[in-house]
């Protein structure tokens, strides 16, 4: 679809999701952040997305981006929470993951 991913990270992850949700869920995913530390930050962005996928099929560039920012209208704070805690990623693979692209990163970079 060619969304560029860091138009909703970047506000989610400043703001530690505190505009994205009501702020019992809010209060919730800090106390799994201070427990579990940041993966827990990109599991909600990852159910988000993934809960998402049904709704936005088909769907145009500028209907997925406003409906992504409004993912709240159809997808339960509940169900996202539910997603988060029975998400498989850990802290290890995150890492991982996270270390690869910044490879990558350096690498394209250096290439310039």
């Amino acid at each position: 679809m060619g969304i560029d991913t860091e138009m909703f990270l970047i506000e989610w992850f400043y703001t530690m999701f505190g505009r994205a949700f009501t702020l019992p869920i809010v209060l919730r995913l800090w106390d799994l952040f201070v427990y579990h530390g940041e993966v827990v930050f990109y599991r909600v962005a990852l159910a988000i997305f993934e809960l998402s996928q049904e709704h936005l099929k088909g769907k145009g560039y500028e209907t997925c981006i406003s409906s992504i920012k409004g993912f709240s209208q159809f997808i339960k704070e509940q169900k996202i929470l539910e997603a988060v805690v029975q998400s498989k990623l850990t802290a290890e693979k995150l890492h991982v993951v996270l270390n690869r692209v910044g490879s990558c990163t350096k690498a394209l970079n250096d290439d310039n």
